[in-house]
């Protein structure tokens, strides 16, 4: 018997390296275990109400602009098109450690097959959709929480799983036994570890 199809939500932002990883790692339970994923916005700027340390600022401000397009694309369930999108971002924000510039997003859209939503960079009329999904994302995972946020059904969503690096091949498919599991324990509240440095993304 066929394996049934899990439906996952993944809210995130761009920018953020945790994220980033995080995103991987599903990727590879997407490739060990039988997995749909959504991918839609959740904004560390919205989170932090606009006030970021400087150096945050114009990364933010881009990863914003690639929100608008994602959420575009999401209200159109056009999904494998915002994970081509969000690889070639990722890579260039958290590998190359560049800030992709408006023609890189646009180019990256257009490589991801998603020409259509280039306009919805400039388009600030798609801030109130990236609220409604990020409004979403936090209404699941609770409070003080953040970006990623994982929805595992309807009604429950959890904040990460935060990685430290990548998890590959069948580890990152008994993670995500393990945290779906706990996720859909109606008493589980929290597990955590403190963080003892920063990712590692190579």
């Amino acid at each position: 018997m066929q394996e049934a199809t899990i439906e996952i939500t993944f809210y995130f932002d761009p920018a953020c390296p945790w994220t980033w990883l995080t995103s991987r790692w599903l990727v590879e339970a997407a490739s060990v275990r039988s997995l749909s994923v959504k991918w839609v916005p959740l904004s560390l700027f919205l989170l932090n109400n606009g006030d970021v340390p400087e150096s945050f600022k114009i990364p933010l401000a881009q990863s914003f602009k690639a929100l608008r397009a994602i959420a575009q694309l999401a209200s159109q369930d056009h999904f494998q098109e915002i994970a081509r999108f969000y690889t070639t971002i990722g890579t260039s924000y958290h590998y190359n450690q560049v800030v992709p510039s408006d023609e890189e997003l646009a180019r990256a859209l257009e490589e991801a097959g998603a020409e259509s939503a280039v306009a919805a960079l400039h388009d600030a009329s798609l801030d109130e959709l990236v609220q409604h999904y990020h409004n979403i994302g936090l209404s699941l995972s609770g409070p003080s929480t953040g970006s990623p946020v994982l929805q595992l059904s309807s009604t429950i969503g959890v904040f990460g799983p935060i990685v430290t690096e990548h998890v590959r091949g069948e580890e990152a498919g008994e993670l995500f036994d393990h945290v779906r599991a706990l996720a859909l324990n109606p008493r589980f509240s929290e597990l955590k570890r403190g963080r003892t440095g920063p990712p590692v993304l190579s």
